[in-house]
């Protein structure tokens, strides 16, 4: 078989196979906790960033149980784990959430350099029913909370944040579509380092969305990483889902996202984590100061 026959032959053998996904039934289970908010905080820059995004969650009065998510004890020492549980983080181990429900995890990081593979994982087994999920180099511009009770929000189940338009080609190419046997759309991706989820709602788009990062070793090749797969299933699903009409900004090394009445909310320190991790952040940041307490106290528990 020539290599072109092959890739198309293996391209309609996925494109089967998720139409299968779509076509099951999916009955949410009863969740442990009604809201809370997950980070993936596995290894000692991302722990450290996660930690300070959340001391400045909690002083601007964001009261959420959080859950942190890692991959293996090489991710989480005991240390660590004495802080998660001195600030009452509850710590998740993924390798044996996949073992324990009789998954292999040797697909977290199968497509990439870096483990997209373990937020969706991390969303769809997390105790609780609704998800804020936040990227480790997050700080707040306010408390969150809110989002929960937006109307919109309650209408459709998510809301996701749009990325910028990539600099030199699509993030979401004809291809992008054309593998989930969609038709093209030309519209934002998502930048996915800050999802609000209700499992209930979406728990059929939550587990195809899994069932794609399991299979990352073929989709990723179409993609770039979990950002776009929630964007496709959302698509294959038609399921509709809110989004603001602010396109992110960006200031010093940050993405900037607004809510859905476009006032600023998270900003993303994509190419500021070392910043972050030192509480290093500068004075015209917006809760700056949150931060650097939140390192000093860091300092003060031995990290």
């Amino acid at each position: 078989m020539r290599l072109l026959e092959w890739l198309s032959f293996k391209r309609r053998r996925y494109l089967t196979k998720l139409n299968e996904q779509v076509a099951l039934d999916y009955v949410a289970p009863k969740f442990e906790n009604e809201r809370g908010i997950v980070y993936c905080a596995g290894g000692t820059r991302y722990f450290t960033c996660a930690v300070l995004s959340l001391y400045a969650l909690r002083k601007s009065g964001c009261v959420l149980p959080v859950e942190f998510w890692y991959l293996g004890d090489d991710e989480m020492t005991t240390g660590m784990k004495t802080l998660c549980d001195k600030f009452e983080i509850k710590h998740v181990d993924a390798f044996k959430i996949c073992r324990g429900n009789g998954q292999s995890p040797d697909f977290l990081g199968q497509g990439s350099s870096r483990p997209f593979e373990i937020k969706p994982l991390a969303i769809l087994y997390s105790e609780f029913k609704e998800v804020l999920y936040l990227y480790a180099d997050i700080v707040p511009a306010r408390n969150p909370t809110y989002l929960f009770d937006d109307a919109r929000y309650k209408a459709k189940g998510a809301i996701f944040w749009p990325d910028f338009k990539h600099k030199h080609k699509e993030w979401l190419p004809p291809r992008s579509w054309k593998v989930f046997g969609l038709e093209y759309r030309e519209e934002l991706d998502f930048e996915s380092d800050q999802i609000l989820v209700d499992k209930e709602k979406c728990f059929k788009e939550l587990n195809i969305t899994l069932w794609v990062n399991i299979n990352s070793g073929f989709y990723y090749n179409y993609f770039y990483g979990d950002k776009s797969s929630f964007h496709l299933v959302w698509r294959k699903c038609g399921r509709e889902y809110c989004m603001n009409n602010a396109p992110p900004g960006w200031k010093w090394n940050a993405i900037l996202q607004y809510d859905l009445d476009n006032n600023l909310l998270f900003q993303h320190l994509t190419n500021g984590k070392e910043f972050l991790e030192q509480g290093d952040l500068p004075p015209d940041f917006i809760n700056h100061d949150m931060v650097r307490e939140g390192y000093e106290v860091l300092k003060n528990n031995g990290l």
